[in-house]
C-alpha cells in the first residue's frame, strides 16, 4: 500500500527549495526508486510505503538491522548521486546550498544535494530512535 503524505511534502518543498518544489517532488520521486530498487535487490518484501518526502517510512518484512540501515541510506544514496552526475553544485556560492529560496544556476543538482543530506540526518535520526 502506498500513502502520500501531503504535509510531509509541503514540509520537504519548504526546508529543501521553496523555489524549485517541482525538483523537489523528482527528488522524492529518485529516492523512493532507490529505496524499492534496493528492497528488490535485498529480497525484502514491501508491505507499505508511506511517501512524504524526508519523512518517508517503507515498511517492509524479513529484514535485519544491517538490512534496514542499506535500505534507508539507499536512497540517500542515489540523490547523492544523480546530484554529483548532473555536477553544478560546486560552482554555486555555499551560502545558497543552505538556502531554500536563493535563485540557484544548476537547481536539480543543489535540489539532490540538499535532499540527500536532509533524508541522511532523518534516517539517521529514525534508525537511531528504533
Amino acid at each position: 500500500m502506498i500513502v502520500i503524505d501531503a504535509i510531509g511534502l509541503f514540509v520537504t518543498i519548504c526546508f529543501i527549495g521553496l523555489r524549485y518544489p517541482h525538483y523537489v517532488l523528482i527528488a522524492c520521486l529518485i529516492n523512493q526508486f532507490g529505496q524499492i530498487v534496493a528492497t528488490l535487490f535485498l529480497h525484502l518484501h514491501i508491505e507499505g510505503i508511506l511517501a512524504s518526502g524526508v519523512f518517508t517510512n517503507m515498511q517492509v518484512t524479513g529484514a535485519t538491522a544491517t538490512r534496514i540501515f542499506l535500505l534507508a541510506l539507499s536512497g540517500t544514496f542515489l540523490n547523492y548521486a544523480v546530484g554529483a552526475a548532473v555536477t553544478g553544485f560546486e560552482f554555486e556560492p555555499t551560502a545558497h546550498l543552505i538556502k531554500p529560496f536563493a535563485r540557484l544556476r544548476s537547481p536539480f543538482a543543489v535540489i539532490n544535494l540538499r535532499f540527500a543530506v536532509v533524508m541522511l540526518c532523518v534516517q539517521i535520526f529514525h534508525y537511531i530512535s528504533q
